[in-house]
């Protein structure tokens, strides 16, 4: 096997995402990037371990990703991985990997349920873990259907979605119908009961046969639906140590072979 061509997406931000090209770098990766940053705020770690940087002005035209990706892969060689380690992007890691024909990771096709909480609810149940009952829901009519159902508070989000964008919780019929005229009517909204208790991650690496090599935990403050509404702070911390069965009543290698994942498939 030769080395590893490696396309890292926006590697400047958060700043510490620097580590993870260095590592690349150390264990004999060539890496290249594509970002919006100007060159100059690069740090001089990442501008060092960087085989190139192409900027781009606006990360969310595709056209400037693929004259990017075009350039560089017509100067560096066919890339072996396409990876940004950020969940906002890995949409369009699966259409670079799909129009480019790169290996090591989801596809525009498998990403698309991927990313979607409703379908993941379904291989959650499928993994006997309970979730919160919830409904993709299109129309105002379906959606005061579901609240005699369940009743108030209900949470509204983007069925795809990241970081609490876009979720709202929903108080009473006024609040609802309110909410409801401002929902863009273009983006597919799931309505989930509203549920009080801990809010704690479940994070974790796997490897090519989807063994877990690394896993963690953290506990957050506060959810981030409410601090973004209340445009307030949060914080978290991490937990010294993990016991996996006390976040899931199941054995967590089934949890991984529901979901498939694998080294390179998680971005």
């Amino acid at each position: 096997m030769g080395q590893e061509l490696v396309l890292f997406l926006f590697p400047n931000f958060p700043p510490n995402w620097g580590l993870f090209v260095k590592n690349l770098v150390t264990r004999g990766a060539k890496v290249v990037a594509i970002g919006d940053a100007p060159w100059e705020h690069i740090s001089d770690d990442l501008k060092k371990d960087l085989a190139e940087y192409y900027r781009v002005w606006n990360g969310e035209d595709y056209s400037q990703i693929r004259d990017a990706v075009v350039f560089l892969q017509n100067k560096h060689g066919r890339f072996t991985r396409v990876s940004s380690h950020n969940e906002h992007w890995l949409r369009l890691e699966a259409r670079i990997r799909t129009e480019f024909n790169i290996p090591n990771g989801y596809t525009l096709s498998e990403i698309e349920n991927k990313q979607k909480k409703s379908f993941m609810k379904t291989l959650f149940h499928k993994a006997n873990v309970n979730t919160p009952r919830g409904k993709v829901l299109s129309s105002e009519e379906e959606l005061l259907e579901f609240v005699k159902e369940i009743g108030y508070p209900l949470c509204a989000k983007p069925n795809t979605g990241v970081g609490g964008y876009g979720a709202v919780k929903l108080k009473n019929e006024e609040h609802l119908r309110d909410v409801w005229k401002s929902i863009s009517k273009d983006k597919e909204y799931i309505v989930e009961e509203y549920i009080e208790g801990r809010i704690v991650t479940f994070d974790g690496i796997v490897d090519a046969q989807g063994e877990i090599v690394w896993y963690g935990s953290f506990e957050v403050t506060k959810n981030i639906m409410e601090t973004m509404t209340a445009k307030d702070d949060s914080s978290y911390f991490i937990q010294r140590t993990v016991c996996i069965r006390s976040f899931f009543e199941i054995p967590i290698v089934f949890f991984l072979f529901v979901f498939k994942m694998r080294f390179g498939s998680l971005a």
